[in-house]
């Protein structure tokens, strides 16, 4: 086929294919005398799967790590095999450098301004179109599905196979369960807007925490409420900046900013309520959800370019409730800052050690 054509020929000029599991691309590089070349080759089918935009986000990241290894130079082609040439104006759009080998036409396509060869492929490309035949029953594109015959002849639908898989926030459901179920418990068996039941149950102080060492105090907190309307408030904002935060760092990642947030506006809590001699009785999930927060802004900032990608509408409703509900009287503000503190630091250094783990694997992978 056209694509492994290509790829082999590139292969042959010292070209090496990092795709990976992309199914959708052949992602071909070469770093050599400080001059790095990247050639993408997407696929027929991939277009209704691939997102255009991470594809040129990760090119440009791995331009960002070659610069800050000693690279001179970084060009990035991407040659495009369609048979829907009118979806890719999305390339032209960006001014990126690409060609379309149309299969319809059995033609390569170069738009103005772009480079009449790259590698010497011309020759190559427009010669395996002419090859290709599109109607020979191997493959039957459609925009919406992908299908092709097994070794038997029989048509297999494979859509989903080259499909992104939406990624579900399995933490984030986790928490919010765990918390629904642990209220509705505690209300069975008593009443939970009365502090002196809360106490009994798990809700944080200093007296019990520093005075008689019951340190658990400062985890159980974490997942009771006072009453129903503190946990749906609660579980409505883990559930918005949750599904934001989550699906874009990772299960682990969140789960530890979660926890630790979580404990460390317990700590606050009750160390400032013991310095000020004030007997508050705290619990709520507020404090790590503070700490999400905080995380939530920190990877914006460090991340720029990811920012897009949240659902800023969404987000924005959530922060007025966070600054709203931090005004309330009854609310343990020192918990807040906490989480929030706790969170931003821990996302602080995710992005320096993720980061630093790039370069270097980058540059050993030079050697």
């Amino acid at each position: 086929m056209i694509q492994h054509t290509i790829t082999h020929t590139l292969e042959k000029m010292g070209y090496q294919n990092i795709s990976g599991n992309t199914v959708t691309a052949d992602c071909m590089f070469r770093f050599k005398d400080g001059e790095a070349k990247f050639c993408v080759i997407v696929k027929n089918w991939g277009l209704n799967a691939l997102n255009y935009e991470e594809v040129v986000e990760s090119t440009k990241e791995v331009e960002n790590k070659i610069l800050l290894t000693g690279g001179k130079s970084f060009e990035a082609f991407y040659i495009i095999i369609t048979d829907r040439k009118e979806n890719v104006e999305w390339f032209q759009q960006h001014g990126m450098k690409f060609w379309i080998a149309d299969l319809n036409t059995k033609k390569l396509l170069i738009y103005e301004n772009q480079p009449d060869d790259f590698e010497g492929l011309r020759s190559t490309v427009e010669s395996e179109l002419e090859k290709t035949d599109i109607s020979d029953g191997k493959y039957e594109y459609d925009w919406d599905e992908v299908k092709v015959r097994d070794n038997n002849g029989e048509i297999v639908d494979i859509t989903d196979h080259f499909r992104q898989k939406k990624k579900i926030p399995i933490i984030t459901i986790l928490l919010v369960a765990i918390n629904i179920i642990v209220f509705i418990i505690a209300q069975i068996f008593g009443n939970t807007e009365d502090v002196d039941y809360m106490i009994k149950i798990g809700a944080s102080n200093y007296e019990d925490v520093l005075m008689n060492g019951q340190f658990y105090r400062l985890f159980t907190s974490m997942f009771l409420h006072f009453g129903a309307e503190h946990l749906l408030n609660n579980m409505f904002m883990l559930a918005v900046l949750g599904n934001e935060l989550e699906t874009k760092i990772g299960k682990r990642h969140f789960a530890g900013i979660y926890l630790v947030s979580g404990l460390c506006a317990s700590i606050a809590s009750v160390v400032y309520h013991y310095y000020i001699a004030d007997y508050a009785v705290s619990a709520g999930a507020s404090g790590a959800i503070y700490g999400i927060f905080g995380a939530f802004i920190v990877f914006m900032i460090m991340n720029r370019d990811d920012g897009r990608k949240f659902s800023i509408g969404r987000i924005a409703f959530v922060v007025f409730l966070l600054i709203f509900g931090s005004f309330q009287e009854t609310v343990d503000f020192v918990a807040h800052i906490g989480g929030f503190i706790a969170g931003a630091v821990l996302a602080i250094i995710l992005c320096i050690n993720k980061r630093k783990t790039e370069v270097y694997n980058f540059a050993s992978a030079k050697k």
